[in-house]
């Protein structure tokens, strides 16, 4: 073995031999300001809306017969880069800029034309970096060059957009406005913890124990944000299966929840997926939902009380595997049956679940007579364990779930909420939304969730289980020489079949679904692959550097001397370089055919050190402590 002097784990280079080592920043998903504290950036200030004007004409508009608004539109047409401040930082550069509207409880920008290159990054934060979303990239860009973004809580919002070093196209980042969110932005911090948001305390968090049995179906409920002008609204929808059971993006919500908004404002709808408490209990933060942004109108009725107040609408994209949604199935039937509930977002709130007292009654038009014919469900609601569920202005065209788990109406209006546990709400039936609004598809339900035109009175929802999504993890990823990792497959889509690959590993194959007790003898980083199957598709996952077996080093600190255990094997070659803090190269050397040196620290003054190994074109780096 030969002598030098000491190291211990801590930090991974490439490096070239005895020059300066420098530690890159890894940016991940997060931004910037995450990593390094940054100066203020450059303010835009925007005008608050006239908030007496709003809450007169909410006055007017005060029932669940109209869409629920929480905020208006601030015109505002500008460039962010030619407003925002730029920085050089570590592998490029970064512009940042707030924008700001006294008193929003929320705000939200929209661009009109929206373009990321390469591979920059957009990310958006509130001020205090409590709620972050992003990065957005070139993934992102649309067609119509348009984009909205997800509510952040607070009256600021700051933009942070990364371009990487070597490039140089800048992207296309201008507004058109800002959303304003003045009342009710679901979860609001100035409520008492009781009533959470704006949804009124007598309601029943979906995840309390009696909403248990419908764990499915609460991941096919849909917040809904929906821009009509220059105004937003809150609805609520739900994600709809269809009989080709191709899991087309379709969500039913109600035709009143339109208002007016012309066909472009689709694509600047905001749909919340899992928008909820984790139990019973209201949360000290607001819960992590996901987003998806824009849709096309694809069938709706009117909005009058002879028609039944439906509208169908899909999204621009495929829903996520990973947002795991339930596509709803669907019932035409005609006379109601005992054990139906209604799951919702009043006011914009987290997702809340309702229980019908008796069987729901079929009525001639909204609030009209008993008619087993009729386009309407007339409901009352019932106490459960943990309150008393109601609607209220949001729950708006939500859905009303049979014993079955179908959807059997969708919410149109009524007279509930706290104040009025008694009143009676009313929901527009899926059968009269089938084909009695009109004769022609742009006006039915049925052409959309019966494509093979099958004639079947009901149909049963799930998940789509058509596509695969490999996903992994390792229960230690770091490790000394000669140990072990077990792996999980967290794959989604019901895989059937399991390839993994491990890179240093033995055995380096499995077709196991849970592979465990993988040896790493040598130091260095390794790969791991994973191929799923499922009846249908194929997809894979490989993570560079997943694995990272490092050497151990022993005693440390040291008084003196110390040893770097590098492998249970012999390695034929390695170089060691030793430097100090300012980076000097005080020794290398190379060893061979050996897995550990002692290295003779005896001669030094106490201090910070580091010991880099170089093996088989890898560098590891470790930290070394002398003290006496």
């Amino acid at each position: 073995m030969k002598k030098i002097f000491f190291a211990i784990i801590i930090l991974i280079f490439i490096i070239t031999p005895c020059h300066k080592i420098n530690a890159q920043i890894s940016y991940g998903g997060k931004p910037f300001a995450e990593v390094e504290k940054l100066s203020q950036p450059p303010v835009i200030d925007f005008p608050a809306p006239d908030l007496v004007q709003l809450n007169s004409e909410d006055l007017l508009n005060s029932t669940k017969q109209n869409p629920y608004r929480v905020a208006v539109a601030i015109p505002s047409i500008f460039n962010i880069m030619e407003k925002a401040q730029p920085f050089n930082v570590t592998n490029g550069k970064i512009w940042r800029l707030q924008l700001r509207a006294k008193g929003a409880k929320a705000l939200s920008v929209s661009f009109q034309k929206f373009y990321i290159p390469g591979n920059g990054k957009l990310f958006m934060y509130d001020t205090f970096l409590k709620k972050k979303i992003g990065a957005f990239t070139a993934a992102n860009n649309r067609e119509d060059g348009t984009m909205s973004f997800e509510l952040l809580l607070g009256e600021s919002i700051i933009l942070e957009y990364f371009q990487p070093k070597n490039e140089v196209e800048l992207p296309q980042l201008i507004t058109s406005e800002l959303a304003y969110v003045y009342r009710s932005p679901g979860y609001d911090p100035a409520v008492t913890l009781k009533d959470f948001g704006d949804a009124g305390s007598c309601e029943i968090n979906v995840n309390c124990t009696e909403g248990k049995p419908y764990n499915d179906q609460k991941k096919g409920v849909v917040r809904i944000l929906i821009k009509s002008n220059r105004n937003y609204f809150w609805c609520t929808g739900s994600v709809m299966m269809n009989t080709n059971r191709d899991f087309k993006p379709y969500i039913l919500t109600a035709a009143h929840c339109r208002e007016n908004a012309p066909l472009t404002d689709f694509n600047q709808w905001i749909f919340y997926f899992n928008y909820e408490s984790a139990d019973c209990n209201n949360p000290l933060t607001e819960p992590v939902s996901k987003t998806m942004t824009g849709a096309s109108l694809v069938g709706i009725s009117g909005s009058t009380i002879d028609q039944s107040d439906f509208m169908l609408v899909q999204l621009n994209q495929d829903i996520p595997i990973d947002y795991n949604a339930y596509y709803f199935g669907w019932s035409k039937a005609l006379t109601g049956s005992t054990g139906d509930v209604g799951i919702h977002h009043p006011e914009g709130d987290i997702k809340k679940i309702s229980f019908v007292k008796d069987a729901p009654v079929s009525v001639t038009t909204y609030a009209g007579s008993p008619d087993n014919n009729g386009k309407y469900w007339e409901v009352l609601w019932r106490s459960s364990t943990s309150g008393y569920g109601v609607t209220e202005p949001g729950s708006s065209g939500s859905p009303l779930i049979n014993s079955d788990r179908q959807v059997i109406g969708t919410l149109a209006g009524g007279g509930s909420d706290c104040n009025n546990l008694t009143e009676k709400d009313y929901y527009g039936k899926v059968s009269a939304h089938w084909t009695s609004n009109g004769s022609t598809p742009a006006t039915q339900l049925g052409p959309w969730l019966d494509p093979r035109s099958t004639g079947v009175s009901g149909y049963l929802g799930g998940y789509n289980d058509n596509k695969v999504v490999a996903a992994f993890n390792g229960d230690v990823i770091v490790i000394p020489p000669g140990y072990m990792v077990n792996f999980t497959d967290l794959s989604l889509g019901k895989p059937i079949s399991w390839a993994w690959t491990f890179t240093g590993g033995v055995p380096n194959k499995s077709t196991d679904a849970n592979p465990q007790s993988i040896y790493y003898a040598k130091t260095g980083i390794y790969d791991v692959q994973l191929i799923v199957k499922n009846a249908i598709n194929t997809d894979s996952l490989t993570v560079k550097g997943y694995i990272q077996v490092k050497a151990q080093v022993y005693p440390n600190p040291t008084q003196g001397t110390c040893t770097l255990f590098l492998s249970k094997e012999p390695i034929s070659s390695f170089s060691v370089f030793i430097r100090n803090l300012a980076g000097v190269c005080l020794h290398h050397f190379t060893a061979t055919n050996t897995n550990q040196v002692d290295l003779d620290f005896s001669s030094q003054p106490n201090g910070i050190y580091f010991v880099t190994v170089i093996s088989s074109g890898s560098a590891q780096t470790y930290r070394v402590a002398v003290l006496r």
